[in-house]
């Protein structure tokens, strides 16, 4: 028996005036989940192979408000015969970070994959840089964040991973603008360049 609810507070614990959430589908492993939470936010699981370990989800795609997300890839259980275990699944507020990446001379530049990283070191994010050197961040957490390029564009374009500046996604921020960033060359230059 699986329940989905958002996660107001951000503990990870559902609390009794955090809402329950209807009509999600639910995601476990390669067996399929018949039915959509019901106005309780629940649904019930069954035909899972016993003693396996699945990871029970939350499908994304099917959730109504593209600034929510799950909290979580979700939680693995073990199926035992006769035993219903209950899983609460969060759900979290989500945001956008976007920006433009360019040389230290101003031009946009494409194809670097860009990780947004969070407090903890986690990599909470991925993404790819347009053409004009334009990125997206959707369906970010709550948080603060650091942007940093991904090591093998960092490598590929001999540019720093590092880039300066803190980024924050909350209730009064869902969307942060990071403007225009300029990347560092890794080049080291001597005193006769």
């Amino acid at each position: 028996r699986a329940r989905v609810y958002r996660d107001l507070n951000g503990d990870g614990v559902r609390q009794a005036d955090e809402p329950l959430e209807k009509d999600v589908q639910l995601t476990a492993g390669r067996t399929p989940v018949a039915g959509l939470t019901d106005a309780k936010g629940e649904v019930i699981i069954d035909g899972m192979t016993a003693f396996q370990p699945v990871l029970l989800g939350v499908d994304a795609s099917s959730l109504p408000d593209p600034l929510i997300q799950p909290a979580s890839p979700g939680l693995v259980v073990t199926p035992r015969p006769g035993v219903t275990m209950r899983v609460d699944l969060a759900l979290s507020a989500a945001g956008e970070v976007d920006g433009t990446l360019v040389r230290s001379g101003g031009g946009g530049i494409e194809g670097v994959d860009l990780e947004l990283v969070n407090a903890t070191g986690v990599v909470m994010g991925r993404t790819r840089s347009d053409f004009d050197g334009y990125f997206l961040f959707e369906g970010v957490p709550y948080g603060q964040y650091s942007l940093r390029i991904a090591k093998l564009s960092s490598e590929a374009g001999r540019l720093r991973p590092h880039i300066d500046g803190r980024i924050t996604v909350s209730g009064t921020t869902p969307t942060h603008h990071a403007g225009v960033i300029a990347a560092q060359s890794s080049e080291v230059r001597t005193a006769g360049d």
